[in-house]
């Protein structure tokens, strides 16, 4: 499939994608972060635009859909874009599920279980994790918030960026629990 008349939204991605790959060349985890926001009315390419980049990218390239019919369930987006990371990594073989293993178990701690809670199919690749302490309110949403961010800085390398892209039809779909990553 061809994508014609989105040369400049291609090029923005794939900048976006050589400058990460740039700034975090010399250290073992990536640190640089880089924010792209694609919004749009339903069926103006959304969709498309994001699997051309995803065919041509050299990173981890995953998509999280503000979906207006899950709006009230927080992280929607975030969950399903991190469940396409592990399938993405158990895809790679064992000695890559290994790898990453000991970068998550090292990045998360002692609260794997925050993320399999919601993440089930992690478990596939940190297997099955303590319970952690019980918190509630704003408490829970900074754990979660901040083992997240763990988990992604765990994920990618300066060869291997983590490309993230939040997509909706408006921007008031995007719930604001997933805020924070932006």
């Amino acid at each position: 499939l061809k994508l014609y008349g989105r040369e400049t939204e291609l090029a923005i991605l794939r900048d976006a994608e050589d400058r990460l790959m740039d700034e975090n060349r010399g250290s073992e985890m990536g640190s640089k972060t880089e924010v792209i926001l694609i919004a749009g009315r339903s069926g103006t390419g959304k969709s498309s635009l994001l699997r051309q980049a995803m065919s041509d990218s050299r990173g981890i390239f995953v998509v999280g859909k503000f979906d207006q019919l899950q709006s009230m369930q927080p992280y929607s987006a975030l969950v399903e874009a991190f469940d396409q990371v592990v399938h993405s990594i158990l895809a790679e073989g064992s000695d890559a599920v290994a790898n990453i293993k000991g970068h998550i178990l090292k990045a998360v701690g002692t609260n794997g279980k925050v993320l399999t809670d919601v993440i089930p199919s992690l478990g596939r690749i940190i297997g099955e994790q303590p319970k952690v302490a019980n918190v509630t309110g704003i408490e829970a949403q900074n754990r979660f918030r901040y083992i997240a961010q763990c988990f992604a800085r765990a994920i990618c390398t300066p060869r291997r960026p983590l490309i993230f892209v939040l997509v909706s039809n408006t921007l008031s779909f995007g719930n604001h629990t997933c805020q924070f990553l932006i």
